[in-house]
């Protein structure tokens, strides 16, 4: 009798493991079922005034469950809204990393605007009728046009279109950028698709062939990062940029500080000393697109915090800055 409770008490405690293990894959097999099922809003004109295809609205991840998949809880999905209210004559169908527009009752030749995405495109095509035409991609600060062709212009309005964008990362707005988190061997990656421009020109191209901050041809226009530090440090700091032939030259400031905005202070972005901000000069390197490593310097980070990484330029040399495809900053190991 004496030996036989420690056994049953054993045995309860891996049946309760046990048990909860399959609740919990159970639980993470239809989670992962409903983010990797399509999600199609908008609605076709044979449906019903107020049927919409597909679910209202993405699904949200149970808070249980967030930290073992690390996927945010708001959906990547909230600028979809707005957009249908503005294109009625269109649906959206949300596949992971791939979007795809269908529009009717559109003309042969056309455009449709779509809100600035924090990824770049790894392809796009189009089809009219399905049959393929052709289509390309004008981005601007805050929009993305996408604007499709026939080979035979066609004037009417009785067509369909579908357009698809592949992705390298989820479709949100720039509405729903977040902190860049800083890796577990200390390094911090800041691409272009995170960066939040400012000003009047300069802007996020997600083509495939640029997947770059661009058009940086007014001084006074600005580009800026958030990112979260766990591992405070010393950082050696590398830019990935690009500099067309008789553009080199322009300085360029590199300044990190505590983002004001996460401590719901109102004070402007200032470095706590000197090592937060690093001046450089853009190398020219043949072409805008010719992307070559270019170490700047060392930037110390004394705390871990929230901070917001800003590009100035403070000097144009000619007719352009250049373009950065990513910045890394890359923790040193402290003297033993």
């Amino acid at each position: 009798m004496l030996n036989s409770s420690p056994n049953r008490f054993l045995g309860t405690r891996i049946g309760n493991v046990m048990s909860f293990k399959k609740r919990l894959l159970a639980a993470s097999c239809c989670w992962a079922t409903m983010v990797c099922s399509v999600s199609v809003y908008g609605q076709e004109p044979s449906a019903a005034p107020n049927e919409v295809l597909g679910p209202s609205a993405a699904p949200t991840l149970p808070p249980e469950l967030l930290n073992l998949f690390g996927v945010p809880e708001d959906s990547s999905h909230q600028w979809i809204s707005a957009w249908l209210a503005k294109n009625k004559d269109w649906t959206v169908a949300i596949d992971r990393f791939t979007v795809t527009l269908h529009g009717f009752n559109v003309g042969g030749t056309g455009e449709v605007q779509i809100p600035r995405m924090m990824a770049a495109i790894q392809s796009m095509a189009a089809t009219l009728d399905n049959e393929s035409c052709e289509l390309t991609i004008t981005p601007d600060p805050k929009i993305w046009k996408l604007r499709w062709k026939n080979t035979q212009p066609i004037e009417d309005r009785n067509h369909e279109v579908d357009i698809k964008l592949v992705l390298n990362d989820r479709p949100i707005g720039i509405t729903q950028s977040s902190a860049t988190y800083q890796q577990a061997d200390g390094t911090i990656v800041l691409r272009a698709q995170n960066g939040i421009t400012s000003g009047e020109l300069l802007r996020f191209e997600p083509q495939p062939f640029k997947n770059t901050i661009g058009y940086w041809a007014n001084p006074k226009d600005t580009v800026s990062w958030e990112f979260q530090v766990n591992q405070p440090g010393q950082f050696a700091v590398a830019v990935l940029a690009g500099c067309g032939a008789g553009q080199g030259g322009s300085v360029v400031e590199l300044r990190a500080g505590i983002d004001a905005d996460n401590h719901n202070e109102t004070a402007s972005l200032e470095p706590s000393s000197k090592s937060m901000k690093i001046e450089f000069a853009m190398i020219e390197t043949g072409h805008f697109q010719n992307f070559r490593w270019q170490p700047i310097g060392m930037l110390t980070i004394e705390k871990a915090d929230k901070y917001k990484l800003t590009l100035t330029a403070k000097s144009l040399a000619n007719k352009a800055i250049g373009d950065v495809r990513m910045i890394s900053l890359v923790r040193q190991s402290s003297p033993q």
